[in-house]
């Protein structure tokens, strides 16, 4: 606000870009590690714990979403600083 102008309003493409960002980004770190955890425990070949395999999800699971996520964070701000 150094410009001593008001910020633009944001577009409803931003907004559902960035909603559509969170609902995918928390669902990978709250929801899905568990789920995750649950496979990975019972995957045939691995000799983890459920504690152990629930670990390896919380860590993972997160960082495999970031390609989903990414895009939607862009779009965001593409549709805020060039908007239609």
């Amino acid at each position: 606000l150094a410009s001593g102008r008001a910020p633009a309003p944001l577009p409803s493409l931003a907004v559902g870009a960035w909603l559509g960002r969170d609902a995918i980004g928390m669902t990978a770190c709250f929801v899905l590690p568990e789920y995750v955890g649950e496979l990975l425990a019972k995957w045939p070949g691995l000799t983890l714990s459920q504690q152990q395999a629930t670990n390896v999800a919380q860590m993972t699971v997160p960082l495999m979403a970031q390609p989903a996520v990414s895009p939607f964070h862009l779009l965001g701000y593409l549709a805020y600083n060039q908007p239609l």
